[in-house]
């Protein structure tokens, strides 16, 4: 079944035929060619018609774009809630967790998520912008050995000498994109690391001032770098060769300065890289292949039509859809894990520990018969003492309590909602998997997992919550 056609008026006043969902043209195709005779006759004319026709789609999809704005954003949050409790349900479940007992209304899943999609989404926006930097540079007319641009004698000197310009300034921002986008990946991935991974107490004070530096490297140094570019560019075309070897040395120091920042915690990030490298590379090819879906959702091929286009964006829809599932879960298994617990993450060898003070219930009056009274029933008499009615101190496992107390030792609090708490012995398991680490530490792998123990709020009196230095 076609698309239904409909009419629409143009800004010449006549109406002209366009399929459904296609944006109406400014002219219709007579005006259009009438102009176009006109604006060849007089290029300096036709160089400020283009000018501000352009302005004037910029400024209407800029009016697109903040119309739908709200829409756009309450997408992006539902989207980021949504990843959140799929990582974290997903998480919970391999401790044996239900998903039945998770609150679904928690600000715990935004945080998790927004931590997902703004570092894939960012990172999947850079590299399609280098790859259609990448692609302009090699079909700009100076990298192909057959240019596009006619020769000069059969233009005008005014066009000709607007269209050498352009071209140069196309060019010349194409280098600059291909240079600039990996300096921006680097700051992108060495914040998102130092975010996830560090602890607050490793951020603030060793981490922090190395990020302020890789930071004004990004922007500051890049800026200077590029001021210098134009200017001497126009003096020496030659000049990119130089601002090339300028950007490869920025890049290096870039590295220099995020190995600087990641330093405190690289133990941990080694961790990281010796266990989850597998799952590391199929979340990367993930991303390659919704990187891929999205350069040819935002840049379609030219040979096709818009109607074709349109029928490829729904193949690339089916597409997207299983692979972000698939991405999220991976995220789940391989990065989240060594999130820290304090951003709302998995990694607790780091994080307090809990002391949890068992309720007691209150001791009851009762009515028993005394012995005496045993013994001379004919007197009929009974008294009143107090007995322990309360029941056995099954709560917790005895070895888990502080002997002679009705405190617990130092506990692992997993998972917390409005009726329960979820505790773990941060020394089980007691022996290591395959010569690793045991307790806490191995609760990374997946097959690693402690014994949980659920607590109903109403059996605690306090929950003791224990730092770092005071957790032994």
């Amino acid at each position: 079944m076609g698309a239904r056609q409909t009419t629409h008026a143009t800004e010449c006043g006549h109406e002209v035929h366009i399929l459904e969902g296609w944006d109406t043209p400014r002219f219709c195709k007579e005006c259009k060619a009438k102009n176009d005779a006109k604006s060849h006759d007089d290029p300096d004319k036709s160089e400020a018609q283009d000018t501000f026709a352009k302005q004037d789609r910029s400024e209407e999809r800029a009016g697109v774009v903040f119309s739908h704005a709200p829409a756009w954003f309450a997408v992006a949050l539902a989207l980021a809630y949504a990843t959140g409790f799929l990582v974290v349900s997903t998480y919970l479940g391999s401790f044996g967790i239900p998903e039945s007992t998770s609150e679904f209304l928690r600000i715990k899943y935004l945080q998790v998520g927004l931590y997902f999609l703004l570092f894939f989404g960012s990172m999947v926006v850079f590299v399609v912008l280098w790859l259609r930097a990448v692609g302009k540079r090699k079909s700009s007319p100076s990298s192909s050995q057959q240019p596009t641009v006619p020769a000069p004698e059969t233009l005008e000197p005014a066009s000709s000498e607007t269209a050498t310009k352009k071209e140069g300034a196309a060019e010349d921002a194409a280098k600059t994109q291909r240079y600039l986008i990996p300096v921006w990946m680097i700051l992108v991935l060495v914040v998102y690391v130092t975010v996830g991974f560090a602890e607050p107490s490793q951020t603030g004070r060793q981490s922090l001032p190395w990020v302020g530096g890789l930071i004004f490297a990004s922007f500051g140094l890049a800026a200077m770098v590029y001021s210098l570019q134009r200017r001497l560019s126009k003096r020496n075309p030659d000049f990119h060769l130089v601002a090339k070897g300028v950007y490869v040395g920025l890049l290096a120091f870039e590295i220099w300065l995020g190995w600087n920042v990641v330093s405190p915690f690289k133990e941990k990030l080694g961790d990281f890289l010796r266990l989850q490298w597998q799952m590391l590379l199929i979340l990367l090819g993930f991303m390659l292949v919704l990187v891929f879906l999205s350069y040819r959702a935002v840049f379609p091929r030219p040979e096709f039509s818009k109607e074709e286009h349109l029928g490829y964006m729904w193949l690339r829809a089916a597409l997207v859809l299983p692979i972000y599932y698939l991405s999220v879960l991976t995220f789940a298994y391989c990065i989240y894990p060594f999130v820290s617990e304090s951003k709302a993450g998995g990694y607790f060898a780091e994080s307090g520990f809990v002391k949890l003070t068992i309720r007691q219930p209150e001791s009851k009056q009762t009515v028993v018969a005394s012995p005496q009274t045993v013994k001379s029933s004919s007197r009929g008499k009974a008294v009143m003492r107090p007995i322990d009615a309360r029941p056995p101190l099954d709560v917790l496992p005895q070895e888990l309590m502080e002997s002679g107390l009705l405190s617990s030792k130092a506990l692992v609090l997993i998972e917390a909602n409005s009726t329960s708490v979820f505790v773990a012995d941060p020394n089980d398991p007691a022996s290591s998997l395959a010569g690793g680490p045991s307790g806490v530490k191995c609760w990374t792998d997946f097959q690693c997992r402690p014994k949980v123990f659920e607590i109903q709020i109403s059996n605690l009196a306090r929950i003791e919550h224990l730092p770092v230095a005071k957790r032994k």
